[in-house]
């Protein structure tokens, strides 16, 4: 009799992301203009953050690979975008660069902002 009534039980379930919290940047700074042939100039200051918890919460940031700029980490996910070397106005003018914040779980969640 119980065996006859488990067989019409339907079950419903509803699945939640683990993930369900995008990164967020959060810009402390941003310089929109750099004076050429200066080294090492600070251009952003940026935090990254994620409501998630645990592995959920773990992300990487980085940039372009072809760019003058490098990314260097700081502290509780402090950034800081500065010139790699002197920049040269008459070889290129402007640099779009794309800061990309992926959070490492099976099922990446992906922010860009273009400076």
């Amino acid at each position: 009799m119980v065996e006859d009534f488990l067989e019409n039980v339907l079950w419903w379930s509803h699945v939640t992301d683990i993930n369900d919290n995008p990164p967020e940047l959060l810009m402390s700074s941003l310089t929109s203009s750099i004076a050429e042939n200066s080294a090492e100039t600070i251009v952003a200051v940026f935090r990254i953050r994620d409501k998630d918890s645990g592995n959920n919460a773990k992300m990487v940031c980085s940039i372009q690979d072809d760019l003058p700029f490098v990314l260097k980490p700081s502290v509780e996910n402090f950034y800081t975008l500065v010139t790699e070397r002197p920049l040269d106005r008459e070889s290129r003018a402007e640099y779009n660069v794309t800061i990309t914040t992926i959070v490492c779980t099976i099922s990446p969640a992906i922010v860009e902002l273009v400076l």
